[in-house]
């Protein structure tokens, strides 16, 4: 019978054909070039196959067997990731390592505030980074090599679970004193005309700008930036115009620059801010419970960042945008209180029905789900910042029935609420929770008390 390969011979295997040359790959796996290549040769030996054409000494070149064999090693590798990621699922909830990949137009704009709100809400959690181009990181989530991305849509996400958390809108970035200045909007086809400043290849924005505007953009695009810092230098310094996300605006990309900047005419060009993970992975729960938390961070930064007057500036402008930034302010500010989707309609000059649609348009949630987030996370935050228990923290952000508050707090966090907390609480401690041990006993069954009787009826 032929000899299994181990689990190392088939990481040497997949790193080389990632990186196509051995010195790289043996960097990569944390070994000598003269182990890793003995690796493959033991690797060549034990399966009687040649994996490798030797014929080129100059480049890595894989025989026809050999990339068949890569596609399977990947495989089996992913299936040895998913039996570990099994067996940390059944341990406890959003404890471990979660190895988060983020695209570079993403990732400057929002990790700066949502670590340490990640950190804050799942202290057990060990955070690890990685950032990269999207191709790049959908490789290393099929690999195993990552858990979780946040990237952008629409992209070739091939099998990968995806939800959308937000969508980006695009705005016009102009020169100073530059003639479609003088518009509150702008529309795609004038920017067709103009010179056009892109992404350099390899850069899912830059197909995405592309298909949100028209391809015909590329044609007048004579420059490639490596950035959007980069690209909006361009812009202040008279080299074409460009489109920007809103999420870089508002986190100050344009800050200092002699750039104007206009929303899109009529539905706009936007991106979807999204999560991805592998389909079927066991922890799938816990990735989307980080849904929640993404997006309002988002949300924060538009409306209180370095640049939030100049997002609500531009926000008057762009058709119902604006409309929507008063309604996510009115939740904000009353989300403790029975909401009537009417009387927020009617406030905001809107029919129920349309108030309805822009508002997940923008937020990738109803209002009754938005709210329902921002309940549930304020509760989360007063029983541990200010050790309230279950009953006072649901009835202080609205809910009148005890059973209703634990059962969607539940659904939303993995575990009833004072189990979650003091798990949270025992994870900056290391220390076992008292809801650990009562788990243990016969017939347990954590109680639970009633709000006061004159709470708030939902």
């Amino acid at each position: 019978m032929t000899p299994l390969p181990t689990p190392q011979q088939l990481r040497y295997l997949v790193t080389l054909a990632e990186t196509g040359h051995f010195g790289r790959a043996a960097s990569a796996c944390a070994v000598s070039q003269s182990t890793l290549s003995a690796g493959i040769l033991v690797l060549e030996r034990q399966l009687n196959a040649k994996i490798l054409d030797r014929s080129a000494p100059k480049h890595v070149v894989f025989t026809p067997l050999g990339l068949e064999l890569v596609g399977k090693a990947r495989m089996a590798l992913a299936a040895l990731g998913a039996l570990a990621e099994a067996a940390d699922a059944a341990r406890a909830p959003m404890t471990g390592k979660l190895r988060l990949g983020i695209i570079p137009t993403i990732g400057p704009f929002l990790l700066p505030k949502l670590m340490p709100v990640l950190r804050e809400s799942y202290p057990a959690l060990q955070f690890l980074l990685r950032e990269d181009k999207t191709e790049n990181l959908l490789d290393q989530l099929d690999a195993g090599r990552l858990d979780v991305l946040v990237l952008a849509e629409p992209c070739a996400c091939g099998n990968a679970a995806l939800l959308t958390v937000w969508r980006d809108m695009f705005l016009a970035a102009l020169p100073a004193g530059h003639p479609l200045g003088i518009r509150d909007a702008v529309p795609a086809s004038a920017l067709a005309a103009e010179r056009f400043l892109l992404l350099e290849g390899g850069h899912c924005l830059r197909d995405q700008v592309l298909a949100a505007c028209g391809a015909n953009l590329e044609r007048n695009a004579e420059f490639a930036a490596t950035s959007l810092h980069t690209l909006i230098q361009m812009v202040a310094g008279g080299l074409g115009v460009t489109l920007v996300p809103q999420l870089a605006v508002a986190a100050g990309l344009t800050a200092g620059a002699e750039v104007l900047l206009r929303p899109l005419e009529g539905a706009g060009g936007w991106r979807g801010i999204a999560l991805a993970w592998r389909a079927g992975s066991p922890r799938g729960a816990e990735y989307r419970a980080l849904a929640p938390l993404v997006s309002r961070e988002i949300i924060y930064r538009l409306l209180t960042g370095a640049q939030s007057n100049r997002m609500r500036h531009l926000a008057t402008f762009g058709g119902q945008a604006h409309r929507m930034v008063r309604a996510v302010q009115t939740l904000r500010e009353n989300f403790s209180r029975p909401l009537r989707i009417d009387s927020v309609a009617r406030e905001l000059g809107m029919s129920v029905s349309g108030f309805h649609s822009h508002f997940k348009s923008v937020t990738a949630m109803s209002p009754l789900q938005f709210q329902k987030q921002l309940r549930l996370q304020e509760a989360r935050r007063l029983m541990l910042s200010e050790h309230l228990d279950a009953a006072e923290a649901g009835y202080k952000v609205g809910y009148d029935d005890a059973s209703h508050f634990s059962r969607e707090y539940k659904r939303h966090f993995g575990e009833p609420p004072m189990r979650d907390v003091e798990r949270l609480l025992a994870g900056r401690s290391g220390a076992k929770t008292d809801a650990d041990r009562r788990s243990e006993m016969p017939g347990s069954n954590p109680a639970f008390h009633q709000p006061p009787q004159h709470a708030i009826v939902q």
